[in-house]
């Protein structure tokens, strides 16, 4: 974790929201108020990596049941409970920014994922998108998604003014009426790639 937190502060670039002095609330409120143009939306849709449902498709999507996605959380969490166990045991884990240590956890988590399996962060978003009203229902891979919320907000403390900010996963997701209705992915539970349901 410390090594890959290195590699992600020495390339990250400087938040667009304190560049500006925004917070995540007023963000929403600049969602909210300009939601109808056409090249706000394709911004949003952009920054939310939203999955293309051609890629639903392909042999490789098409291969991942159910079954794999809700095996491929379980790893996630477990995954990032060992990140978690290892961040609380470094000595100066108060000098850390909150926002690196999602990514960087984002990026450890991603890659063990491809290394094991070798589906990417956007094969597993295309099949949950293929898969969307099954897992809209599936009370497993909710309980899964909660769990990895819950882990997530261990990294994340609350003495971060960063906190709520960093809370989506995979890139950093607006919130607000806008964006969800920039994505055609439906609303399941939050997964691991960075969706929030609204």
């Amino acid at each position: 974790l410390e090594s890959t937190y290195a590699k992600v502060k020495a390339v990250m670039p400087p938040d667009p929201l304190d560049k500006y002095g925004l917070s995540m609330m007023d963000f929403d409120q600049l969602l909210e108020r300009h939601q109808g143009d056409p090249a706000v939306r394709e911004a949003i849709a952009k920054i939310m990596g939203a999955p293309d449902p051609s890629s639903c498709s392909s042999e490789k999507i098409q291969a991942i049941t159910v079954k794999k996605i809700i095996e491929l959380h379980t790893f996630m969490l477990e995954e990032l409970d060992q990140l978690v166990r290892d961040y609380q045991a470094l000595q100066n884990k108060g000098s850390y920014d909150m926002k690196v240590i999602t990514i960087a956890a984002q990026a450890t988590v991603n890659a063990k994922i491809e290394s094991r399996y070798g589906i990417t962060s956007e094969d597993i978003e295309s099949a949950v998108l293929m898969y969307h009203t099954m897992l809209a229902t599936d009370q497993e891979f909710a309980a899964i998604n909660i769990k990895i919320q819950h882990t997530m907000g261990q990294l994340m403390a609350p003495r971060s003014p960063h906190h709520e900010r960093a809370a989506a996963w995979r890139p950093q997701q607006p919130r607000g009426r806008a964006a969800s209705e920039a994505s055609p992915e439906p609303c399941v539970a939050q997964h691991v790639t960075g969706r929030r349901c609204r």
